[in-house]
């Protein structure tokens, strides 16, 4: 047997809490290289831009498009279409409707009947 190895000492037993600081510092470095590898990775994207593009600041619509019934029945339809008209100028209670514009139920089927009996 050589000097060297007789003359190695033991590695030094850690307790728990040491143990965990170092997986700790460990992973904290791994965490911050993936986190400059993801601000690499999507610098090209355009959702990661600080500043919004020009295209992306246009105007938003403020109702959503109508969609196409469902239903077969002409009642299932005039519902259908009072719950849309609803949703898109609000619902209101104890007036047929108010001054922001939003209806009652009643007036959204009336409305969408226009004279249809």
């Amino acid at each position: 047997m050589s000097t060297a190895t007789a003359t190695r000492l033991a590695p030094p037993v850690l307790d728990l809490d040491a143990r965990l600081a170092l997986v700790d510092a460990a992973m904290s470095a791994r965490l911050d290289q993936a986190a400059v590898a993801f601000e690499v990775n999507t610098a090209h994207l355009p959702g990661a831009d600080p500043v919004p593009h020009i295209a992306d600041t246009g105007p938003v619509p403020l109702t959503p498009a109508a969609e196409p019934s469902p239903y077969r029945t002409p009642i299932a339809d005039l519902l259908h279409r009072a719950r849309q008209r609803i949703e898109a100028d609000g619902w209101c209670r104890d007036a047929v409707f108010d001054e922001s514009g939003a209806v009652c139920p009643i007036r959204a089927i009336r409305l969408e009947a226009a004279g249809d009996r």
